[in-house]
């Protein structure tokens, strides 16, 4: 759910994340369509990386924290977006 704080489990060093840290989740999206359909979320980190993360990810290599409900009305609009909102201090990671 948008608003919801994780921590990654291990290291992702495409994205700059290393186990620990924390993450924002500012999108929820599907990819296809019917029983095909795959489900996920797109997150932020303190650092600046993003990336998506289907449901099998999440359980794997995330560890809910909680809801923030002051992001839960983020809306995205594009990845340029996100990163803009990043580099003006829209989330305030721990």
């Amino acid at each position: 759910m948008v608003g919801d704080m994780f921590v990654v489990t291990r290291d992702f060093p495409a994205i700059g994340v290393k186990a620990g840290e924390v993450g924002y989740v500012y999108e929820e999206y599907t990819i296809g369509e019917g029983e095909q359909a795959e489900h996920g979320v797109s997150i932020i980190f303190r650092n600046g990386g993003y990336d998506g993360w289907s449901k099998e990810d999440q359980k794997d290599y995330l560890h809910f924290i909680k809801h923030c409900s002051e992001f839960s009305d983020y809306e995205f609009v594009s990845v340029s977006r996100v990163c803009q909102d990043f580099r003006n201090g829209y989330w305030n990671f721990p």
